[in-house]
């Protein structure tokens, strides 16, 4: 059996060096092709293989070769195993790793959930509502370095000062109970989600959408492209769509929702100006996604289908649009964007 194991192992540690060095992994990670298991034990009275590697293999080697098999969708519950087996932590370039082995990941684009150890947690009864509210504002105000002043305002906003206070010692420490007592830390009167513990959503899409940003002020459309990509994948809906709406629900979701828009605006009318328009397509489609009612994305996908001679599909286009902004604004599209229809 442990010969069956070793095996696998040594077959999709195989897969991920030499996908590696097709999606282009510099050489220092390619020579770990050299890199092989030694042995293979079973500690006493249990079944779970213990992993002896090479020792010219480093640490940082393996966690950066971890981090680009995961990047690459490579073989990754072989890579999760790696990553315990090595007690490997995750540094700056895993922290926005969605498939990284984290003990708490959280969603709040779109529908709010949490998974602890990749299992999603059950909200039953009242009692978790203030706990997870206070999660849910941690992040709405950046997730780092989060005055508590700021949180018993948010939270409790008619409790005078030490009830205030006393309240949030109180949900911290019921939150701490319910997710970990690692995963939020405090300092200097100040609360943040620890990063080395915790996945969420949020923190990982303005990351890749501000890569994706710097990229394209650069004039690197593929790598802005791809940042885009990984950004919008994130982006299943507005920020906590389904939650009460207090200020800084509200707040973040506007702001979010408008850079969002703002950045597709401007990576689609530069990937039409290089007559890349199909990509622009795509763009365009999910910045309709995020917001249908922009009328100049619609006039962005007629330019586009016009311009690839699909003038079927540009006419599709403009009914649409016609059909949708007369139901709920009250007028048809602009003589701008009809004077696009050949």
């Amino acid at each position: 059996m442990n010969f069956v194991w070793l095996f696998i192992h040594y077959v999709a540690m195989t897969k991920i060096f030499i996908e590696g060095y097709e999606n282009k992994i510099n050489n220092n990670h390619c020579n770990l092709l050299c890199c092989r298991v030694k042995s293979l034990s079973v500690e006493e009275n249990t079944t779970v293989p213990t992993l002896v590697c090479d020792d010219k293999l480093q640490s940082t080697d393996m966690l950066c070769l971890c981090v680009k098999s995961l990047e690459a969708d490579i073989e990754v519950n072989v890579v999760h195993q790696l990553i315990k087996h090595l007690n490997l932590q995750p540094d700056k370039s895993a922290l926005m790793l969605e498939n990284w082995p984290w003990l708490i990941r959280i969603y709040t684009l779109g529908d709010f959930s949490v998974e602890i150890d990749g299992q999603p947690l059950q909200f039953v009864g009242k009692s978790q509502k203030k706990p997870l509210d206070l999660l849910k504002s941690l992040i709405a105000f950046g997730g780092h370095c989060i005055c508590q002043e700021t949180l018993e305002e948010a939270l409790w906003p008619d409790a005078e000062g030490d009830d205030a206070h006393h309240n949030l010692a109180i949900t911290l420490h019921r939150l701490r109970n319910l997710i970990g007592h690692e995963v939020i830390t405090q300092l200097h009167g100040q609360l943040s989600i620890s990063p080395e513990h915790c996945w969420f959503d949020l923190r990982s899409f303005e990351y890749h959408l501000t890569a994706g940003a710097n990229e394209l002020a650069h004039n690197h459309i593929d790598e802005a492209w791809h940042f885009t990509h990984k950004a919008l994948q994130l982006y299943k809906g507005a920020f906590l769509v389904n939650e009460s709406a207090p200020y800084w629900v509200l707040s973040m979701r506007e702001r979010l929702r408008r850079r969002l828009l703002h950045h597709i605006d401007a990576i689609c009318t530069y990937l039409c100006h290089n007559e890349h328009y199909e990509q622009a397509i795509e763009g365009y489609l999910k910045g309709l996604n995020v917001d249908d009612l922009q009328e100049h994305f619609y006039r962005g996908l007629i330019y586009c289908h016009n311009q690839l001679g699909q003038e079927a599909e540009a006419l599709s286009v403009y009914r649409e649009c016609h059909t949708l902004l007369l139901s709920v604004l009250g007028h048809p599209p602009s003589a701008e964007t009809k004077a696009l229809i050949k």
